[in-house]
């Protein structure tokens, strides 16, 4: 976030060049910049899923997540957890990361929000969902490349329709080189998690609740989305919510075809693709804001 880069260097320059300001006070100071307060609501599901996580992030990246209580701030190989939520409202991001201050910020308010609506079973455990971000995030770190595991602060849609405009489904929704990122990142984490099931090692519990927990948000979110869409002619599970993040329909239906590579689910992805990139511009054949000629061609 580039917010973020800004406040630590305001942070460095307020402390002064000769102290060294400790990841806690760039925390601290953090969520004091963005209204956040700290939010120890999901501790106790929190540490279980890191005990498994850490057999994944140990062998891959020689890193380990840690909660505050364990912090130890002389340990470069340690990646410090620090949950939060917003004083007035749900955060707009389940988690992020900050590769250089080796800092991983969840948000539990907004994880259990979207469990408890995306969900196959009634007791809403967060801890397949939680699970993957923090795969996700630490996916981030292999790669060296700070980011978050959604953005829901930009909603496309609603910026067009607050101009005024008409979604006449005319407009491809193209994966841009930073949206294949997000993807590049989802697909390390998958593939962490089928060493370990395929080997049955000391995280396989973790891992069988990650890929239901996926198994089922696929389900659910697809079944959802074209429910809210019937009659529209560019349906929400096409459409992506801003301009970094493929929508959660696409990644998830990418994490289950990595976990299950089927035929079946290959030709779903990409029809799905389809829809998404190509059929737009067909559509542009008959509108008459875009085409009023007969020579236009398309493959």
């Amino acid at each position: 976030m580039k917010n973020f880069s800004l406040c630590v260097a305001i942070i460095f320059i307020l402390f002064g060049c000769t102290n060294k300001v400790s990841n806690k006070e760039i925390v601290s100071n953090y969520f004091i910049e963005k209204g956040y307060v700290a939010d120890h609501t999901i501790d106790d599901e929190l540490i279980k899923v890191i005990n498994g996580i850490n057999v994944l992030a140990r062998q891959n990246l020689n890193k380990v997540f840690v909660t505050e209580t364990n912090w130890n701030p002389k340990d470069i190989n340690q990646i410090l957890i620090a949950p939060f939520r917003r004083k007035n409202a749900v955060g707009t991001v389940s988690a992020f990361s900050s590769i250089e201050n080796r800092l991983v910020f969840i948000c539990p308010l907004q994880i259990k929000k979207f469990v408890k609506a995306n969900s196959l079973s009634d007791t809403a455990d967060i801890s397949g969902y939680l699970g993957i971000i923090l795969l996700h995030e630490l996916g981030h770190f292999y790669l060296g490349i700070s980011g978050s595991f959604d953005n829901n602060s930009v909603i496309i849609t609603d910026q067009k329709n607050l101009l005024g405009e008409q979604d006449m489904g005319t407009e491809p929704e193209i994966l841009t080189t930073q949206k294949r990122q997000e993807l590049k990142v989802d697909s390390l984490a998958v593939e962490w998690i089928k060493k370990v099931t395929i080997t049955n090692g000391d995280c396989f519990s973790t891992c069988l609740n990650i890929q239901l927990a996926i198994n089922g948000a696929e389900f659910m979110l697809f079944g959802k989305r074209l429910l809210e869409s019937f009659g529209s002619k560019t349906p929400k599970l096409l459409r992506d919510k801003n301009w970094t993040h493929p929508n959660l329909e696409l990644r998830l239906a990418f994490m289950n075809y990595y976990l299950n590579p089927t035929p079946e689910k290959q030709s779903q992805i990409n029809d799905y693709l389809y829809q998404r990139e190509v059929e737009p511009i067909h559509r542009q054949e008959t509108d008459p804001r875009i085409y009023q000629g007969q020579g236009k061609t398309i493959q």
